[in-house]
């Protein structure tokens, strides 16, 4: 049996900075440590309402009530969840945008200095895609996140859920980077590639545009899988703009 093992969640991470700390290290712990602070900072400087606090900085994630408890916090979490990012670093699996990442850090910093929460979320993708993967197709891996380009990394596991191959160092399974399914592939154990969606039949498919049926609920993008009649008979419509910007988890005004 063969199943698919995603990117470590390094975006949530890697989406805040901090101020007058330094900058990118080869370190991916670190870089998270130093972005976590100016998130902790942000959230405990600019954001007075306690409720506002709460929605903006998290809690559900890791809680915290003062913002050296956030650092402290953060920092145990960045380390934890860091420690297989660190170890390809370190083996040249992985390589880091010093630019993106020192640039997110300043950025971000002179946006905590005005309390500018439209600056701090201006740069998102040089705060989220700052690693790219070096491992070629066919090579061992231990996640997607080592993996160039679109490839991901698959595992083999056997009947007893075992893997059939495990990283010794890192003690976690093992696998190989391979193309994720195209169109018309088996989507029964892997996510499909970019811009196609698995159907009923787990088979990958392209969505369905302008007019067309959607039984799956998927459509491309611009497009809503919308029942306006009122028959049950569902196809793709033009996204309605809304009239008022809808709210979001940017609660903290300052």
């Amino acid at each position: 049996m063969r199943t698919l093992v995603t990117a470590l969640a390094l975006a949530p991470l890697l989406l805040a900075a901090g101020p007058c700390f330094p900058v990118a290290t080869s370190d991916p712990a670190a870089n998270c440590i130093e972005q976590m602070k100016v998130h902790c900072a942000f959230t405990y400087q600019c954001c007075k309402d306690p409720d506002e606090r709460a929605r903006y900085s998290g809690y559900g994630l890791v809680g915290h009530r003062s913002e050296s408890e956030c650092v402290e916090v953060y920092g145990d979490f960045c380390t934890a969840l860091m420690s297989t990012v660190r170890i390809s670093a370190e083996r040249g699996r992985i390589t880091m945008d010093a630019n993106k990442v020192n640039g997110c850090l300043e950025a971000r910093r002179a946006a905590l200095a005005e309390c500018d929460l439209e600056a701090y979320r201006a740069d998102e993708d040089d705060c989220v895609e700052q690693f790219e993967g070096t491992v070629a197709e066919g090579d061992a891996c231990v996640g997607a996140h080592e993996c160039a380009g679109d490839a991901t990394c698959a595992i083999d596991y056997d009947n007893d859920g075992e893997p059939e191959s495990v990283d010794e160092e890192m003690a976690v399974p093992q696998g190989e980077c391979t193309d994720p399914p195209g169109e018309g592939d088996s989507c029964a154990e892997d996510d499909c590639a970019e811009d196609l969606y698995c159907d009923d039949e787990d088979i990958c498919r392209e969505p369905p545009g302008a007019g067309e049926p959607c039984p799956d609920f998927f459509c491309a993008d611009g497009y809503d899988c919308d029942d306006s009649d009122g028959d049950f008979e569902y196809t793709c419509e033009p996204e309605e703009e809304e009239e008022e910007p809808a709210e979001d988890y940017d609660y903290c005004e300052g």
